[in-house]
């Protein structure tokens, strides 16, 4: 069927443009669009529209249902009305003309084309029964034979039956999605295309807490949702702009709830035709997702602080071990000795392994792109398991194959790492036979290479049915393993996961009984270095260099700087300069020149961070650089960022190892000359009050949590000598840090009171006084938080816990 022509009288602009927009989108023709009863008259007589849409009320008189017998005259056209509103009395009278239909604002498109077909089906229909002539023929049994009449009655009761079918039809497919849309757990918004809503769920009238009837026939515009409201009118301009275009997701706090708005255009014969809006409240998700984040902040900082806390001692532990053991022993004692030392490196590996997981879950471990050497990197791996595999008298060797590039661009501490814990793994479960680590090239192109590792051992082999365990964390291929072998299951874990960020792959086979290979492999880029470049020679020749050095240690812990001067004095160093902060190193450098500074981050009066920029400024002014090498307890992410981007050359944590802290000078000494910018200096932290609970009350000190002499003396290697004037040195410093304390809490200085009992709380664990330390770290806490209200009682505990391990030190140290 043709589409007809349509006229459309409506007293209210806005109503005719409206109208006028959607008849146009349904694709009918508009011949006319007039604003009075008289003028729609005229207008019927000119054009003879097919239907006619009629707003109920007129420019020119009380209503339009008074014009429609004009209008219509003596011409049969359906007229349908517009309501948009009406009173009871206007709806009787319009009733008495008869009308084709009604339609009450606000309606959809759908129902007005449905409204608009079937009136000019009727219009259709009546023009079938014209006589030739022209005329109408009466619906009566005037000059009708029987067969004429039973053929128009026929067709009569056939649209009316197609009628009463696609409205039934038409309502039902209303009432389904009506109900669908009430029945979502979710808000539902439909506007036509001139942004009018015209559907409006129950979850959506509760979420904004207003009724169907006061959202229906609104604009979207005309709710005031700031940032959120811009947004979704943006979007909707661009579904106008351009067709098929996808629906659009944004998450904004809408009311009280975080809301994910789905807006989904609605595009009909070409044109746009409406949007539909879903709100999801997606609160709970989102606090979720905050509080995972809360707890993982939680966890790194958690972790910091036991980094700072567990290696601080260590770094006495290790290194008096070291150096008792250079001394002159009995075999007994050097037994002993080694038995501590190994048992603190696996400590310290432990906690590595730790802090290496915790920086791979929170996604914060970054690979390093540097040149090195692959045959040395292997090489290095091999004698880190060199010892335990000549215990067990195994074969342990390395094959790089013919073809493999050797000079590789990548991060060769992590990939030195992964070999490490593999081999390391290998060497441990295997009792006789061989270790063997195979390098084949399985691709390479002009700028990277993939190379592909295999460990293989002649072991105890790992079950087909735990294959798929022993990648996850805390995990081994046999619960009895941990008893027998030892170890945590981390290595693995890790490993896989360094893997991963190589772009590289692991796996594993594997017979119970008749050893492993483990394989990965992993992406490099290739390295423009030459056979010709530094090789192991030169590195030893420069750290033989060290005896030539003017070296500035600059450290506040009395007992880290002796440990610090022995390594360096059993490597030749003989002239060291101390400093115990920041500013007495500036002081230092400005009085006389040295070749390198060894830096402690946290100090005080001025920490290694601020004197570094402070020193990378004036070389700034002055010219040439000093290298700075970075000696710090702390060691989770972002701390080894923090100190290059102060300015120092090169990083090693604490406890410090001879070896890292030899090759850390080293790398700093071959840094380049050019000075780089200093980066701003960063403003303080703020976290978070919270309460602190003392986890020894004074009424629960006892002589042992007061001072553990075992554990003191078995820290310093049984020297008494040297325990006595580190007490002394202890007892000496001890008012002058308290006067400190005391005048930080007066003057209401957190910062200040953070960074001495900071100190104080070092020196209490050097001395094995846990009640004085615990008591120390209280106040540090109270000051790094800011919560000064609760410093005066964490004092008088610190005071009374002091006063105690005074009495039992003087006396440890007269009784000789």
């Amino acid at each position: 069927m043709p589409k007809g022509k349509i006229l459309i009288v409506a007293g209210d602009t806005a109503i005719a443009d409206g109208v006028r927009s959607e008849v146009m989108q349904l694709g009918y023709t508009i011949c006319g669009v007039v604003s009075y009863g008289e003028e729609a008259v005229t207008r019927v007589a000119a054009e003879k529209p097919d239907l006619i849409l009629m707003d109920i009320r007129l420019n020119d008189g009380p209503d339009g249902v008074g014009m429609a017998d004009q209008i219509r005259g003596g011409h049969d056209i359906p007229v349908i009305y517009l309501i948009t509103d009406a009173d009871n009395e206007l709806l009787n009278q319009a009733e008495l003309t008869e009308p084709w239909a009604y339609l009450l604002k606000p309606w959809t498109l759908r129902e007005l084309n449905a409204a608009i077909e079937i009136g000019l089906y009727k219009t259709n229909l009546e023009a079938r029964l014209k006589n030739c002539e022209g005329r109408y023929r009466n619906l009566d049994t005037a000059g009708l034979s029987t067969g004429e009449m039973t053929k128009i009655n026929n067709e009569l009761e056939l649209a009316d039956l197609r009628l009463r079918e696609a409205r039934e039809k038409a309502e039902a497919e209303l009432a389904k999605l009506s109900a669908m849309i009430s029945g979502m757990k979710e808000g539902v918004v439909m506007a036509d295309a001139n942004d009018v809503i015209v559907e409006v769920n129950d979850y959506f009238c509760n979420l904004v807490g207003s009724k169907q009837s006061a959202i229906l026939g609104k604009r979207i515009s005309e709710f005031k949702e700031g940032e959120t409201l811009d947004r979704a009118m943006a979007i909707i301009d661009g579904f106008r702009r351009g067709l098929n275009s996808d629906p659009v997701f944004v998450q904004r706090r809408f009311k009280d709830i975080e809301a994910v708005l789905r807006v989904q255009p609605i595009y009909r014969n070409n044109r746009y035709d409406g949007v539909l809006l879903n709100v999801v409240d997606v609160t709970d998700l989102v606090q979720s997702r905050r509080a995972a984040e809360e707890a993982r902040q939680a966890k790194s900082d958690f972790l910091a602080n036991m980094s700072h806390e567990i290696r601080t001692p260590m770094n006495g532990i290790i290194g008096m071990t070291e150096l008792v053991l250079q001394t002159e022993l009995t075999a007994t004692q050097r037994e002993y000795l080694d038995m501590v030392k190994s048992s603190a490196q696996s400590l310290l590996v432990l906690l590595n392994d730790i802090l290496d997981l915790s920086k791979i879950e929170a996604g914060r471990l970054d690979l390093e792109s540097a040149d090195f050497n692959l045959a040395e990197c292997l090489d290095a791996a091999i004698k880190t398991n060199a010892s335990p595999a000549y215990v067990k008298k195994l074969e342990l060797r390395g094959d790089i194959q013919a073809g493999v590039p050797v000079f590789l661009k990548g991060d060769s501490n992590r990939l030195g790492q992964i070999i490490i814990n593999l081999v390391g793994n290998a060497v441990k479960f295997t009792d006789q036979g061989s270790v063997v680590i195979t390098v084949t090239s399985e691709s390479q192109t002009a700028e990277e290479v993939l190379l592909h590792f295999a460990v293989t051992d002649t072991g105890i082999g790992i079950p087909k049915k735990i294959q798929d365990l022993i990648f996850q964390p805390f995990s081994q291929a046999d619960n009895s393993a941990s008893r027998k072998y030892g170890g945590t299951g981390l290595g693995l874990t890790i490993s896989a996961q360094l893997v991963n960020k190589m772009g590289g792959r692991i796996w594993i086979e594997s017979e119970e009984g008749q050893g492993s290979t483990f394989h990965f492999t992993a992406r490099f880029g290739l390295s423009a270095a030459t056979a010709d470049k530094a090789g192991p020679a030169e590195t030893k020749a420069g750290l033989s260099s060290l005896e030539h050095l003017r070296i500035l240690l600059v450290e506040d812990n009395i007992v880290n700087q002796k440990v610090a001067v022995k390594i360096l004095e059993r490597y030749g160093a003989k002239s060291i300069t101390l400093a115990n902060n920041g500013r007495e190193a500036l002081d230092a450098l400005n009085s006389e020149g040295f070749d390198l500074v060894l830096m402690d981050v946290q100090m005080p009066v001025m920490d290694g961070l601020e004197a570094t920029r402070a020193i990378r400024v004036r070389e700034q002014e002055t010219g040439g650089h000093t290298p700075i090498v970075s000696m710090t307890a702390c060691a989770m992410t972002g701390d080894r960022e923090k100190c290059l981007e102060s300015g120092m050359d090169a990083y090693v944590s604490k406890p410090v190892n001879p070896a890292e802290l030899l090759a850390a000078i080293t790398k700093a000494r071959s840094a380049r000359s050019v000075v780089p910018p200093i980066p701003p200096s960063p403003g303080p932290a703020q976290s978070p009050a919270q309460p602190v609970q003392p986890t020894v009350q004074p009424a629960q000190l006892t002589t042992k949590l007061v001072f553990d002499k075992a554990s003191f003396m078995d820290r310093i290697g049984d020297d008494l000598e040297f325990a006595q004037a580190l007490i002394g040195v202890f007892l000496e410093a001890l008012p002058a840090d308290l006067d400190r304390i005391r005048e930080s809490i007066e003057r209401k200085d957190a910062g200040e009171l953070q960074r001495t009992a900071h100190k104080l709380k070092g020196s209490l664990g050097n001395v094995s006084a846990e009640s004085g330390r615990e008591s120390a770290f209280q106040l540090e806490k109270i000051g790094r938080e800011n919560r000064l209200a609760e410093a005066e009682a964490a004092l008088v505990e610190l005071e009374q816990a002091l006063d105690q391990l005074k009495l039992v030190l003087i006396d440890f140290v007269t009784a000789g």
